[in-house]
């Protein structure tokens, strides 16, 4: 199946030249991380495109700044990364080309009321003071202007798994939200890598990992078919799919029959039927 590539020019501007940073756990490096790391990132930028047209944007922990790029390419009107980590802001800078500034998410390096969307993924939980974060954002961000902030869902992200030396400040979905709407005056929850859903719950039944679909014969075998022939670049392995360029897959236009299967998709998320790993929020003040 060949992918159709929205602005693939401007998806593809990068300079190749530029060696990666070394990975250390603490950001994500598109070269370096496995396929589903580099996945669940890509997909909230993809998510946050269209909340970015025609904006001004802010772009908090932009890393190595792929994000900050496709952002940028994809119909943002401005996009200023900020990162607290100097050579990942260089970084930035030299092979994107885009407008990166060193920086703390606690201590924004920017006037009030300058942005129309904060993009902030898996930022608050690597800050020791989350509200003083989000008082940040609210600052700096204009009137009825948004937020698209994301964080692990602490009770599903830790189960079973060995602490996150970078994480401080963990979250479950109340502490969250709380957090949130204190804050802004609209908060919409959505949900990414489904660990479980009920029936009733027929969208993220087909991506979650604990789908009760399975308890029927060959259910899981026929979905892992179907990703497979629907989206090859997402499923169908190879270090050289199109999937594993981020630049690539954000600009991506969407495959609608693949989607149903791809557990990396951002979706609305009902908390009390289903268990995301990973929480969205889409916060307007």
């Amino acid at each position: 199946m060949r992918h159709q590539i929205e602005h693939e020019d401007d998806c593809l501007e990068m300079n190749p030249a530029v060696k990666p940073l070394e990975w250390t756990g603490e950001r994500m490096v598109p070269e370096i991380c496995d396929r589903d790391t580099v996945f669940d990132h890509v997909f909230r930028y993809k998510f946050a495109i269209p909340f970015a047209k025609g904006k001004d944007v802010l772009d908090i922990a932009c890393g190595e700044g792929y994000g900050s790029a496709c952002l940028a390419r994809l119909g943002a009107r401005s996009v200023v990364g900020v990162d607290i980590d100097e050579e990942s802001v260089a970084h930035a800078r030299r092979k994107y080309g885009i407008e990166a500034r060193v920086g703390s998410a606690e201590s924004i390096p920017a006037g009030d009321d300058v942005f129309d969307l904060i993009v902030s993924f898996e930022t608050i939980e690597h800050v020791s003071d989350p509200g003083r974060f989000l008082d940040e954002c609210a600052r700096v961000c204009r009137p009825g202007g948004t937020l698209v902030v994301s964080t692990p869902n602490k009770d599903v992200y830790l189960h079973d798994a060995d602490p996150n030396d970078f994480h401080l400040s963990e979250m479950d979905v109340g502490e969250f939200l709380g957090l949130l709407e204190k804050r802004f005056s609209s908060v919409d929850l959505y949900g990414q890598c489904m660990t479980d859903a009920r029936w009733c719950s027929m969208s993220n039944c087909s991506v979650a990992t604990g789908s009760p679909w399975f308890k029927v014969p060959g259910v899981r075998r026929l979905r892992s078919w179907a990703q497979r022939i629907l989206d090859p670049a997402l499923f169908g392995g190879g270090s050289d799919a199109v999937g594993l360029d981020p630049m690539v897959l954000v600009g991506r236009q969407r495959i609608h029959a693949a989607d149903r299967f791809n557990p990396h998709l951002v979706r609305p998320v009902n908390v009390e039927v289903e268990k995301p790993c990973y929480l969205i929020a889409v916060a307007r003040l």
